[in-house]
């Protein structure tokens, strides 16, 4: 009996070991492509998902920015997958979505950064739905650049988890519309995110896309108003 046991250990301890995670190299080149187009009715990687996982995952001490704690690393495409956080067209099955709506200790961002937000959430469903694609599009429309339609859902999705809560970082806060009035005029705003030297650059991991930038940018060259 005790030969019995041993062995059915190191049967289960073999089988454990050999437990991998998916190989995503060829899904990875099939998904990849860009449009001159965004569609919107699609959710972009690059434009879209990119911005969310860089401010509220790869921080510096966290998953991103040289840091990979627990082998989760969110600095590309390529790493988000192969880290196994998604299961493509399948939010329901995909730890990401699980994490970050979480309501217990395993809840990612863990506190006291503010949990991510319910649009940003709902955009991160949606794009592993359509196929969890490395897509982007490079179409840029900054005619329009309205603080709520806009600026705010930008700033709302790649700086707010970062920059609010009881120790908003670089002790900079963006909670709403006040916040960002106050570091667009002050010049902060401006200068985390084109990470200029002698700013914090915001987001850690990567810059926003050149489109966002120059909405942001074009929002404050007008006065910053609450539009």
């Amino acid at each position: 009996m005790r030969t019995g046991a041993i062995v059915t250990i190191v049967f289960v301890m073999v089988i454990t070991g050999c437990t991998h995670k998916p190989d995503y190299t060829e899904f990875i080149k099939q998904s990849t492509y860009a449009s001159s187009n965004c569609a919107a009715d699609t959710v972009y990687f690059e434009n879209d998902i990119m911005p969310i996982t860089s401010s509220n995952c790869g921080m510096t001490g966290c998953h991103g920015n040289g840091s990979h704690e627990e082998d989760v690393n969110v600095s590309s495409y390529a790493d988000i997958l192969n880290s196994g956080l998604i299961v493509p067209r399948r939010p329901d099955k995909s730890k990401l979505i699980e994490v970050i709506t979480s309501n217990g200790k395993n809840v990612m961002p863990p506190s006291p950064r503010a949990k991510v937000s319910a649009d940003a959430i709902a955009k991160i469903e949606a794009w592993i739905r359509q196929g969890a694609r490395n897509n982007k599009c490079t179409g840029c429309d900054t005619t329009e650049f309205k603080f709520a339609a806009n600026v705010w859902p930008i700033l709302d999705a790649s700086c707010k988890s970062c920059h609010s809560g009881t120790f908003p970082s670089g002790n900079l806060r963006l909670e709403g519309y006040a916040d960002a009035k106050t570091n667009a005029d002050n010049g902060n705003l401006l200068g985390t995110i084109t990470h200029t030297p002698g700013y914090k650059q915001m987001p850690q991991g990567s810059k926003l896309p050149d489109c966002q930038i120059s909405i942001i940018r074009q929002w404050i060259q007008a006065g910053a108003l609450n539009n």
